[in-house]
């Protein structure tokens, strides 16, 4: 049972006690049923009501205003792949940007800047669209006309853009009216979603032509879910400062991970570490019954003050503090002012990103991105009671393994996950899982990336006709370009001019080729790399280190 603060009536979440080991269908249906009960109990009438009212202050706060399209705006792919990407690249991402937002010169120039970092990181194409106002069906519209023009991977959210809803009379968790947002909605471009009530909040998904299973992800870059902490330009331009400097190499990957267990879940499985095999940096932390690791105090000032890559915590929450088993609940405010260092946030704690609860002035989630830490950057949760990453979300860990982006990961796993809720109890499904979001990029990567500066550097030399030399990881990468198709020679000279090693030679279409060849073979010292076509000659000189 939840300690209530009093002087915060939030909405809680569920009790969860789960054994180690996977679950199959039928513990699952078990455990569910367990859990509903223990919510049932554990949440007030009162409570529950309390977090309905903010809900209906923030609707009302944020009618339905007319629908207006700006800008649309393509950014092609780079005409080369130095990007190293993993097996489920991205292609294509649709960035829909707050049409006023975007008309100012501050926010406008880092949104560029964060186009052009995306597009060098994952090689893709990226494309601006700015709106305002409207409904969800509108927005929607707009993305399926791009997914069904082209494909689409994803869709980046920077500013205010109208969320959707999702209601249900009897809530399979609390057994009472329930509502939050829903942003599976712009995910699924396939299934049917039905409003029977015409309130404006969907209240039914059935895979309508197509299947339940989500087709994009949806990320949410919307600092004006945070205005205790500052106007929406401020927070954005802090945020984007430190996501650049990720893309450009400076925040590092530790390949750590932190899985940090609270009383209720203390003999469960976990699978964050599986985004690092065979670690020795990842940790996993559980509550235990005499003198307790897993504390409010051990949490604010000892584990987020670490350079984990990636942490996920099992706790009780509202949309405003962590319920800590032992030593009281962290606040905003204590996460905000702690400036956690982690890089990757995965929370399973009911609430924990319901920002409408929060009515623009803060939430818990968004505490651990819109902070002035420059390696926090995204904050995977959910705005209703349950989540269940740390337990059933064993597939995108493995994704987020193989260097596939957050959000792509998540995709992944939760298409394949939502398909089979029609073998189970969908209402127990919808129940538990409807609230994801990801609030933060979801492009980032958790195993490694390739500056973009070093992208931009190779664009740049390539389109000039020059080589682009770079050593990495006892492998000398070179790339060039080829205006007219020709035979291609590639050596190392030394530099008195001998010659050291031939590494390519063959007839060449026009376009970037790439070749590479071993530093290990190499004394240390500097080196002449030199191509000969028919262009001409070029050549640039690298630099191996013991």
């Amino acid at each position: 049972m939840l300690k209530k603060s009093a002087a915060i009536i939030t909405l809680f979440s569920t009790v969860l006690f789960v054994s180690a080991g996977d679950l199959n269908d039928t513990q699952l249906a078990v455990l569910q049923k367990q859990l509903t009960e223990a919510l049932k109990k554990s949440i007030t009438k009162e409570q529950a009501q309390e977090r309905l009212r903010q809900l209906d202050l923030y609707q009302k706060e944020n009618p339905v205003r007319p629908f207006k399209r700006g800008i649309q705006n393509r950014v092609p792919r780079l005409p080369m792949a130095l990007s190293k990407t993993s097996a489920s690249a991205i292609e294509r991402v649709l960035i829909i940007a707050n049409k006023t937002l975007y008309e100012n010169s501050t926010a406008r120039e880092k949104i560029d800047r964060y186009i052009q970092d995306i597009r060098a990181a994952h090689n893709c194409e990226v494309i601006l669209e700015t709106m305002e106002g409207g409904t969800p069906p509108q927005v929607k519209g707009v993305i399926k006309g791009y997914y069904n023009d082209g494909g689409l991977d994803g869709v980046i959210q920077i500013g205010k853009i109208p969320e959707a809803w999702y209601e249900s009379d009897n809530d399979p968790t609390t057994g009472r009216y329930d509502k939050f947002t829903c942003d599976l909605y712009y995910m699924d471009l396939d299934g049917e979603w039905t409003d029977i009530d015409n309130n404006g909040l969907f209240d039914g998904h059935t895979r309508g032509s197509g299947t339940l299973g989500i087709e994009i992800f949806y990320g949410r870059i919307d600092c004006t879910t945070m205005g205790n902490y500052g106007t929406e330009i401020k927070l954005l331009t802090e945020y984007m400062d430190k996501l650049h400097n990720y893309y450009m190499g400076n925040v590092p990957l530790n390949k750590a991970a932190l899985g940090y267990l609270d009383y209720d879940w203390r003999t469960s499985r976990n699978y964050l570490n599986e985004i690092y095999p065979g670690s020795d940096q990842n940790e996993l932390i559980r509550w235990t019954e005499n003198n307790p690791p897993v504390n409010k105090s051990d949490y604010l000032n000892n584990r987020l003050q670490k350079n984990y890559s990636a942490l996920q915590m099992w706790c009780h929450a509202s949309y405003n503090v962590h319920a800590h088993h032992t030593g009281g609940n962290s606040s905003i405010a204590d996460i905000m002012n702690t400036n956690p260092k982690p890089v990757a946030y995965f929370h399973d704690g009911c609430h924990v990103s319901d920002f409408a609860a929060g009515r623009g002035r803060a939430f818990l989630g968004g505490a651990y991105v819109f902070n002035k830490s420059p390696t926090a950057l995204m904050c995977m949760s959910g705005s209703r009671s349950g989540q269940w990453l740390g337990l059933m979300a064993r597939k995108m860990f493995q994704e987020l393994a193989k260097n596939t982006c957050v959000g792509q990961a998540f995709k992944i796993w939760f298409s394949e996950y939502q398909n089979t809720s029609e073998e189970r109890d969908k209402q127990n499904f919808i129940g538990w899982n409807y609230g994801y979001n990801i609030f933060g990029d979801p492009m980032i990567t958790l195993v490694e990336q390739v500056p973009v500066s070093i992208v931009q550097k190779a664009e740049s030399a390539l389109q000039s006709g020059r080589l682009y030399c770079s050593v990495n990881n006892g492998t000398i990468d070179i790339s060039y370009m080829i205006r007219d198709k020709s035979p291609v020679t590639i050596d190392i000279f030394d530099i008195s001019g001998k010659l050291i090693h031939g590494i390519h030679k063959g007839v060449h279409n026009s376009g970037i080729g790439k070749t590479s060849v071993s530093s290990e073979i190499f004394p240390a010292g500097s080196y002449i790399v030199v191509l000969k076509s028919r262009a001409g000659k070029v050549s640039e000189r690298v630099f191996i280190r013991d």
